[in-house]
């Protein structure tokens, strides 16, 4: 069994810290530049289904590709730089019809991307056994967290201006820090090898009971969860609060909020992935409930907390529970569907039904509506849990 040296683990924490940190310097920010620039909510939702759309053909396409070329590391260079090429053409074209291309394709290069650092990571401490992704992770939301802290302020102060300039320094330090890093499957003899993938391994992955219905978990809870963050510069806008400033330090409390949980998740392990699953999102469920009866951006601020802390916990039970149940010829491919029902499959209906709700019954009602739909996941995860010990002891 190999040692993972505690540099590579150093290098692999500072790696989702820059990468977390150029998706902060312009992506999290794009909604309120589009508000910013006229567009309308319904056409902001429209926008934002469509980046979800795109996002889950990029989780197959990028997904497939690195399954197939057997490697995250070299796929992820590449995606990184692809990446800020297409948010530069989102930021510098401000037709609206260009912007929402650009904003598509965004959707296609930015979730992948973090699933396959996931994916690589996963990997490479597999080969020691070593159970420290939660505390690399969480630098990932550290970093994302103290930065957002300050470029919220310096957007809100300074202008939009400053966004391309952040997020090509956070960009070139990703790279940097990922040619430096270890190949990243186990066997080394298959190192360059291609891996042929059938359309059974799929038909078996998506006929597997298991993963199947944490797919349809995961898949309520982002329908509700995602689809209020990517309009959360118009809730503040609606209390008549700058969203910029806002947008940083909701960032802020909601990224500081997500390390602990995971800087704890190898202790956590006690407890079975389900339960720590049902657990976040019942803390989803708290943060809406308080975005409904918000009247402040402060409130808005502890809803955040509470969804930070759920996210915290159902992103390692997540990765935990689709490692676990699938073939690992899938794993890229596994973890992106996993990432595509939880943020984009369930953001696309979401982010046109939330535009749709805001601009026809107000921000209450969409926020009311998606507090229903969040019962959904809390009951199912309670009939899996049940069942599954109900089996063990039969």
């Amino acid at each position: 069994m190999q040692v993972i040296k505690k540099s590579e683990k150093i290098r692999f924490s500072a790696l989702q810290a820059t990468y977390w940190c150029s998706i902060a310097a312009l992506s999290s920010f794009a909604v309120a530049l589009a508000t910013d620039r006229g567009v309308s909510p319904a056409t902001i939702g429209i926008m934002a289904a469509v980046f979800k759309a795109a996002a889950v053909i990029g989780q197959f396409f990028w997904g497939a590709v690195c399954d197939k070329l057997r490697s995250n590391r070299k796929v992820f260079i590449v995606m990184n730089i692809l990446m800020f090429a297409v948010t530069m053409g989102f930021y510098y074209f401000k037709n609206v019809w260009m912007m929402t291309v650009f904003y598509a394709l965004m959707g296609f290069m930015n979730s992948p991307t973090s699933s396959n650092l996931d994916t690589w990571i996963m990997a490479h401490l597999k080969k020691g056994n070593d159970n420290s992704y939660g505390i690399i992770r969480s630098m990932g939301s550290l970093g994302y967290a103290v930065f957002v802290f300050f470029y919220g302020s310096l957007v809100a102060s300074k202008g939009y201006w400053v966004m391309p300039i952040f997020m090509l320094c956070f960009v070139l330090m990703t790279v940097v820090i990922s040619i430096s890093m270890p190949n990243d499957r186990e066997d080394d003899r298959l190192r360059g090898a291609k891996t042929k993938i059938n359309p059974s391994d799929f038909k078996a992955l998506l006929t597997n009971t298991t993963f199947v219905f944490l797919m349809v978990i995961l898949f309520f809870d982002g329908f509700a969860i995602m689809s209020i963050g990517q309009m959360k510069a118009l809730i503040f806008t609606s209390m008549g609060a700058d969203p910029n400033a806002n947008i940083g330090y909701d960032g802020f409390v909601a990224g500081l909020a997500q390390v602990p949980m995971m800087f704890l998740a190898a202790k956590l392990t006690k407890f079975s992935p389900m339960a720590r699953l049902a657990a976040g999102i019942t803390l989803d469920m708290a943060m809406i409930a308080i975005d409904f009866c918000a009247v402040v951006p402060q409130m808005i601020f502890i809803g955040s907390i509470m969804s930070g802390l759920g996210y915290g916990l159902i992103l390692p039970a997540m990765r935990e529970l689709i490692a676990s149940s699938t073939d690992d010829k899938l794993r890229t491919s596994a973890q992106g569907i996993g990432d595509a029902a939880y943020i984009s499959v369930s953001g696309i209906l979401g982010s046109l039904a939330s535009g749709y709700l805001i601009d026809a019954f107000g921000m209450k009602f969409m926020l009311g509506f998606f507090m229903c739909v969040q019962i959904i996941p809390i009951v199912a995860t309670i009939v899996f849990i049940a069942k599954t010990s109900k089996k063990k002891n039969a």
